[in-house]
């Protein structure tokens, strides 16, 4: 039970300071570009080619072995936790982006679904990583480089980090902790799973239910991330099979996490064209949505409001918004511009 408490404490409070990662602006300065025309060829192609290996390595199946430092890392001697996991990598846009889902399990407490996806800016060689889960309503976002072959991420306030190193034989090692401690708090060991079936977290998802049967109806914590709000019943509202008058764009929508977020797939003429996120911040108090279009790089993020059936979304740093318009039943209005996309898109719901 003492363990249990430690560690519903030590999630809060990473919760709480992951509040400063919801911005997508980060402290790094990419290497000078090589100022030879042949340097910069071979340069491209090194970096092209450290892209494609990063991001490879990591898809699949795997199972996940590790300790947890009840001390934060801090203490004179650590404090240990063993977990143990299932963690399973789809790639997306041809292997450009990563969709990842891992399952955690803690002695004496409910295992914990959590989601990210991962990828490289081509344009800055920055690597990126998004994650959510059902408990705690803001997004996680790390960015980072590699150094001495292991991809180093942290938040754009550099309070937290998260490291991952390859081993040999398709293993690879993570850690997770604060900058200002001397140990990390998790440490990670990835080894490939035995079952070698191609991971389809998309084409299952697809295939489950709208909503989760259980959802993470929590009220009562101080911290206010990991509450429940009445704004998490209105993402129900979004999801379905919708399509538009042409028949060439399909988006499916569903719930995950145990209510606390929105998935979105899309597609175009049957190819996957986007994947995109939204939830609720609670300690923001606003809507916040991620989106990720297969030609390119990099994420894109907005926050908004809900009002009159309709989710209105500004872009982050950045020209754009996206307005979700729900008014008529069974019909979704989309209005885009700038980085939130091009034009507008009537979807109508696919009935069974």
């Amino acid at each position: 039970m003492a363990n249990q408490t430690t560690l519903t404490i030590v999630t809060t409070m990473i919760a709480a300071l992951m509040l400063c990662a919801t911005v997508p602006a980060t402290t790094w300065t990419p290497a000078p570009a090589p100022q030879n025309t042949n340097a910069k060829k071979r340069s491209k192609k090194v970096v092209e080619a450290e892209r494609r290996e990063v991001l490879s390595k990591r898809t699949g199946r795997y199972t996940v072995r590790g300790e947890y430092d009840l001390s934060l890392g801090r203490g004179p001697n650590t404090i240990p936790v063993q977990m143990e996991g299932d963690y399973e990598v789809q790639a997306m846009f041809e292997g450009q982006v990563l969709l990842e889902r891992s399952i955690s399990r803690f002695p004496g407490q409910d295992p914990t679904t959590s989601w990210s996806l991962f990828s490289c800016r081509r344009a800055t060689n920055e690597y990126w990583s998004i994650s959510f889960d059902a408990s705690r309503t803001p997004f996680m976002y790390l960015a980072g480089l590699t150094v001495d072959d292991e991809v180093r991420l942290a938040d754009p306030a550099r309070i937290v980090y998260s490291n991952t190193a390859f081993k040999e034989k398709g293993r690879w090692k993570s850690t997770f902790g604060f900058k200002s401690a001397k140990r990390p708090i998790f440490t990670l060991a990835m080894t490939p799973s035995e079952n070698i079936e191609p991971v389809e977290i998309l084409a299952a998802t697809i295939a489950g239910p709208l909503l989760p049967k259980n959802r993470n109806r929590k009220r009562n914590d101080k911290d206010t991330a990991k509450n429940w709000h009445e704004e998490h019943e209105l993402l129900a509202k979004f999801a379905g099979d919708f399509e538009d008058k042409r028949k060439k764009v399909t988006v499916h929508t569903r719930v995950i996490c145990a209510g606390r977020f929105l998935l979105w797939i899309s597609k175009e003429d049957g190819l996957l064209s986007e994947v995109a996120i939204t939830g609720f911040d609670g300690p923001q108090q606003k809507f916040s949505h991620w989106r990720v279009p297969a030609d390119q790089s990099g994420p894109h993020a907005f926050t908004g409001t809900y009002a009159k059936e309709r989710l209105s979304l500004n872009a982050f740093l950045a020209s754009g918004e996206i307005q979700i318009d729900i008014r008529k039943p069974d019909i979704i209005n989309i209005k885009r511009r700038g980085t939130g996309g091009n034009g507008r898109l009537k979807l109508q719901r696919k009935m069974k």
